[in-house]
């Protein structure tokens, strides 16, 4: 979201050398050390959020996998009570705590693949473990795409625990690079809502495209047992976009 009234500072610093492909380190394309600052204060120059990250392992084989090791250094200031969910508020104060992770990657150019990557360490006044697990599958030479993201979030606080978790589902077809389909569904354990949205886009004409667009979605009534959604809402969009060239 937009930080109004702010004065945002960001700067970073990488090497990134190239092992020799004769070498110990032949298996890998490149490595690189990487240091990124984010600091934003208010306009009187008090400090709100600042953030020191540091990479100390981050590498990209030959066929494009890649490996990191990342920790960093956060502060946070809350001028009131932060909901991290519904039953869980972090208190108004200022915060410094340090985060530790590691992701794993393999290369896009696959037909498979796989992300899995985790955070440990402090959250405001508590603690948080947070995961990610992305499965990417493109047959066909990438003209049919489905991927799948498991997100899961387990804090620990002074206030109460919490667990929160988040499931997406994108799918994708190109009949031709000027008509294709695709959809993404969304269910989180927060608010106990699937939402879909499926998108036509037809390119008639260099510039030109036709949307057809469908969205749904389903909320869970926690007052009646078992797992059945309720229809909350739903909407069907047309929409054409025409560029006109002087």
């Amino acid at each position: 979201l937009p930080r109004p009234q702010t004065h945002q500072t960001d700067a970073s610093c990488m090497y990134r050398p190239r092992p020799s492909p004769d070498g110990r380190y032949r298996i890998v394309r490149q490595f690189s050390y990487d240091t990124f600052l984010t600091r934003i204060t208010d306009t009187n120059g008090t400090l709100q959020s600042q953030q020191l990250l540091f990479n100390p392992v981050h590498l990209t084989t030959k066929a494009g996998d890649t490996l990191t090791v990342s920790a960093y250094l956060r502060h946070e200031t809350l001028t009131s009570p932060f909901f991290i969910v519904p039953t869980v508020a972090y208190p108004a104060g200022s915060f410094d705590f340090q985060r530790y992770g590691a992701s794993l990657a393999t290369s896009p150019q696959r037909q498979l693949v796989f992300t899995n990557e985790f955070y440990v360490g402090g959250y405001y006044n508590g603690h948080l473990y947070h995961q990610t697990n992305k499965l990417i599958w493109s047959p066909l030479h990438g003209k049919v795409q489905a991927g799948l993201v498991s997100d899961n979030y387990f804090g620990h606080t002074p206030q109460g625990n919490f667990v929160e978790k988040l499931w997406q589902f994108n799918g994708a077809l190109s009949w031709s690079p000027d008509l294709s389909l695709s959809t993404f569904v969304q269910f989180d354990n927060i608010s106990n809502a699937l939402s879909s949205n499926t998108r036509l886009r037809w390119t008639f004409r260099p510039g030109d495209d036709f949307f057809l667009i469908w969205d749904r979605s389903w909320e869970r009534n926690i007052q009646r047992p078992g797992t059945n959604l309720d229809p909350a809402a739903e909407s069907l969009t047309a929409k054409i976009r025409w560029t006109f060239r002087l």
